[in-house]
């Protein structure tokens, strides 16, 4: 039996007017990412990240894209009215991510923006010795993570009936394994989570890299606790275990798939040997709403 390291810290992908280095914007953005910013996101154990903060090679609209969605939330800081800020901001509500919005005090919001609650700061030296503006950032990440870090649907009542609804992700979830490996010759799977997302539970399936899924086993859920376990597992033949989140459409269809299985299982075994025939086939390709949230060997 192994255990697995602690989960990593949550991440925030500050967005922010940057400058030239030795500018005003620079010296202006760094105060607030050092002074207002990293300090009410310690409190929360997350780490804050500026784009010129990261320095791995590749396109820079490629890898804001990637800290947007990989984030679990976002601060934007609005002040000198950045159109790259803007962009940004854009993008991340877009894409329904947790937003924090900043500015100066003084400084005009736009009329898009007035609709958005937007903390205005200042950089004093009373707000920084009485840490002002660093309880009230705290306080709005409290609601976020009262909330489970869930962001907004800005444009929920403007999308079409039939436009899917975006897919949770698993990080965003606290998704984790803290026990793996083999317990009396069973295999053996535990983890904790954050929450689940509504309409959303945790199903297990067994894989098979030339024929797809074929669900087994239950995914025992201890909500007080915020664990699972996986029970009942076959790894026959398998090569993979799945912990999953399994939207509406896929618990239909695996509920389905069980049941026609127990039927053809119940006459099989009715069956003289050499009369039975082929087993309920794998699941090649499940609906969008089958979010893989842990894939483990099963026999590494």
């Amino acid at each position: 039996m192994t255990e697995t390291p602690p989960a990593p810290a949550r991440s925030c992908f500050v967005i922010s007017p940057i400058g030239a280095e030795g500018s005003g914007y620079r010296e202006h953005a760094d105060e607030v990412f050092r002074h207002i910013i990293t300090p009410a996101l310690e409190q929360f154990g997350i780490r804050g990240v500026r784009s010129d903060h990261m320095l791995n090679p590749g396109k820079i609209s490629e890898q804001m894209f990637e800290a947007i969605f990989g984030s679990d939330l976002c601060i934007v800081v609005l002040t000198y009215a950045n159109p790259n800020v803007y962009y940004e901001l854009a993008v991340a509500q877009a894409a329904c991510r947790p937003v924090i919005m900043l500015i100066e005090k003084k400084q005009p919001l736009p009329f898009d923006i007035k609709d958005f609650r937007v903390l205005e700061y200042d950089l004093s030296i009373t707000a920084y010795t009485e840490q002002t503006y660093i309880k009230r950032l705290a306080q709005m990440l409290e609601k976020l993570q009262a909330g489970n870090w869930q962001g907004d649907d800005a444009f929920a009542g403007l999308r079409p009936h039939y436009w899917p609804a975006p897919l949770p992700q698993p990080a965003h979830c606290g998704i984790h394994v803290t026990q793996r490996g083999l317990r009396d010759n069973e295999f053996v799977l535990e983890g904790s989570f954050e929450h689940l997302p509504e309409g959303y539970t945790l199903c297990a399936a067994r894989f098979y890299p030339k024929d797809g899924f074929i669900p087994t086993g239950t995914v025992h859920l201890d909500h007080a606790r915020k664990l699972w376990s996986l029970r009942d597992f076959d790894p026959r033949k398998a090569t993979r275990a799945i912990i999953a989140l399994a939207g509406p459409d896929s618990r239909c269809l695996l509920d389905y798939w069980e049941a026609s299985h127990s039927r053809v299982a119940a006459l099989q075994n009715r069956l003289p040997n050499q009369e039975k025939g082929l087993w309920l086939p794998a699941i090649p390709q499940l609906p969008q709403d089958f979010v893989v949230c842990i894939e483990e060997n099963i026999f590494p």
